[in-house]
């Protein structure tokens, strides 16, 4: 039920006749071509977050004193948070690592450290661990990644991109929308891969490769299935996310 159309697919699928990457800045695949010895490309900015929609009955429960108390967050990023706001339906703070805001309708964890996306799972789980107050009925785990680029690659780039065959054998319909393009995940009903890209307004010469894996399941269900992947899927998640990303960037 976890499975997704995605990163041992995307090798077949070619964007554009490029060389893979096994991750944004690591060692080229060889790959027949003639670009085939393109040097992986550079992130120079990034960021992912993990998105809840549903109920949140009290916000300020995520103050950072709040979550050290649970265990959730140690005293030592609890102290060195900078608290934005917190009132009865809002509650924004960040530290070094991570920026946490929760309303009453939605919750948004993210980092900008690539070593921390890991940890980010970990509090997003222990925040829930010991209280089934919240529920919720939908998630999105989303990733920007602003990349050094040239004016030839971002040429390239906004060209006309078909309906990949690999994507229709699978049954997975795509509708292109200019620099964005939209995937049912068929192995999950009410799931969407979402890729948006356009020229980066935080790199000088760049690209920006915006992702969202969204999945839902009926308001008022149990939200194990939500949790569940937060467990098994987050890192997955990403590793894809960053795969298309360097694709697109090369």
């Amino acid at each position: 039920m976890l499975a997704i159309w995605g990163c041992s697919s995307l090798q077949n699928v070619k964007l554009r006749h490029v060389a893979f990457v096994d991750n944004v800045n690591g060692p080229e695949v060889e790959q027949k071509g003639p670009v085939a010895q393109m040097t992986a490309p550079t992130c120079e900015l990034q960021s992912a977050s993990i998105v809840l929609v549903g109920q949140f009955h009290a916000p300020p429960r995520f103050h950072p004193a709040e979550l050290a108390l649970r265990g959730v967050l140690s005293k030592e990023d609890a102290s060195s948070a900078t608290i934005n706001i917190v009132a009865s339906d809002i509650c924004d703070w960040s530290n070094d690592w991570l920026g946490i805001v929760v309303n009453k309708e939605r919750l948004e964890a993210t980092s900008l450290k690539p070593d921390s996306y890991p940890l980010l799972k970990d509090l997003v789980l222990g925040c829930f661990s010991s209280d089934d107050s919240d529920m919720f009925h939908q998630i999105g785990f989303n990733r920007q990644m602003h990349f050094a680029s040239t004016p030839e690659i971002l040429g390239n780039v906004f060209g006309t991109i078909p309906v990949p065959e690999q994507m229709k054998a699978h049954g997975i319909g795509a509708k292109a929308f200019g620099a964005s393009i939209q995937i049912p995940i068929t192995s999950r009903p009410g799931s969407i891969l979402r890729i948006k890209y356009e020229p980066s307004i935080r790199v000088k010469v760049g690209l920006f490769v915006d992702t969202n894996e969204h999945a839902q399941v009926a308001p008022g269900s149990p939200r194990e299935p939500i949790l569940a992947l937060i467990r098994d899927r987050w890192m997955s998640a990403l590793n894809e996310a960053s795969e298309i990303a360097g694709k697109l960037a090369t």
